[in-house]
């Protein structure tokens, strides 16, 4: 069993729990940071010297923070499957994909920051779309002509991109890119899995609470 500590509306929480569900792991997840509290607790400062969530505890009481290590250690313990192989190269090209992705997540925070309903202005908006072009122009590129970022199947890269690019469709229309056909076709791939619709989809709020990690 593991044990996850974070509130499910975090992004970095929701690319955890997507990859515990691709994986079909038995867990539970204990709400935690946020209006819920615990950061500086020196029990969870002991697990996660950031205070940031997520953290794990793992059945034999071992434990581990920050969520794109979480999520390769996930991978890695599982084995036989190719969200993140043993290939070496395929899973450089995995990891640099997921290091690369808080600048993903940069460029959609700073659309979702743009838009202020009731109060949108359409040119600040399109400046700002301008701005992060160049960020989602590396996604679709790297998406052209494939369902997933390494290609035909699922991987830890998409783990680690795959819940901003929610928040990203959850966008007005008029604060939604254009010209990136292949990341919505990619993200529609997303929501018909299971393991997404119910960590993603279903818990991630669209509310400025849901930025970031903390």
């Amino acid at each position: 069993m593991i044990t996850v500590y974070g509130r499910p509306d975090s992004s970095a929480v929701a690319r955890v729990m997507w990859t515990i569900g691709e994986l079909e792991l038995a867990h539970q997840r204990i709400d935690w940071g946020g209006s819920f509290g615990g950061n500086d607790e020196r029990d969870y400062r002991d697990m996660c010297p950031s205070g940031k969530i997520p953290a794990i505890k793992l059945a034999d009481g071992e434990t581990l923070w920050e969520s794109n290590a979480i999520i390769r250690y996930l991978c890695d313990a599982q084995g036989g499957n190719d969200f993140l192989p043993n290939d070496h190269l395929r899973r450089a090209r995995i990891e640099a994909w997921m290091d690369w992705s808080p600048a993903f997540q940069a460029a959609v925070s700073s659309i979702r920051k743009a838009y202020k309903p009731g109060s949108a202005n359409q040119s600040d908006i399109d400046i700002v779309l301008k701005q992060v072009e160049p960020s989602l122009l590396i996604l679709e590129r790297q998406l052209s002509g494939q369902d997933y970022v390494m290609g035909s199947a699922i991987s830890a890269a998409d783990f680690a991109l795959g819940v901003w690019a929610h928040r990203l469709w959850r966008c007005p229309p008029e604060a939604k890119p254009t010209n990136t056909p292949a990341t919505w076709a990619w993200i529609e791939r997303l929501q018909a899995r299971p393991a997404y619709q119910e960590h993603v989809m279903a818990k991630v709020s669209a509310g400025p609470q849901s930025i970031g990690g903390g």
